[in-house]
């Protein structure tokens, strides 16, 4: 299951974050993944579900944004979205295509909120 060894990896990435912000915590995890990537979007969120709460994350939600492929012709220009295999660009019918979107797996953003400090009690 090597979406179990993603989720650690993200996990680690996004811990090493509030190292430079203390008393910062993670509220969000925003997450852009390819349709094309090879990953099972449901093993990638139980991998995370099982880590987040036991470390410098717990509480943090994640969102996960399912990136079509997209596809840039070689001979028209065109830039299309497409939905699979085989890949020819809709427009002129071409094989000379490009994936430009649609295997990616990446944080595209972390949500950093301040721990309040608490007072001490006179």
């Amino acid at each position: 299951m090597h979406e179990f060894a993603l989720a650690s990896r993200i996990v680690d990435r996004a811990s090493r974050a509030l190292h430079s912000r203390p008393g910062a915590r993670v509220a969000a995890i925003r997450l852009r993944l390819g349709q094309l990537s090879g990953v099972e979007v449901e093993a990638l969120r139980f991998g995370l579900e099982l880590l987040l709460p036991h470390g410098p994350l717990a509480g943090a939600r994640v969102e996960i944004e399912s990136v079509p492929p997209r596809l840039r012709c070689s001979g028209c220009g065109q830039e299309s979205e497409v939905r699979g295999p085989p890949f020819r660009c809709p427009a002129c019918g071409s094989e000379q295509v490009e994936l430009v979107s649609g295997r990616e797996l990446e944080i595209e953003s972390l949500e950093l909120v301040e721990e309040k400090q608490k007072c001490p009690s006179a």
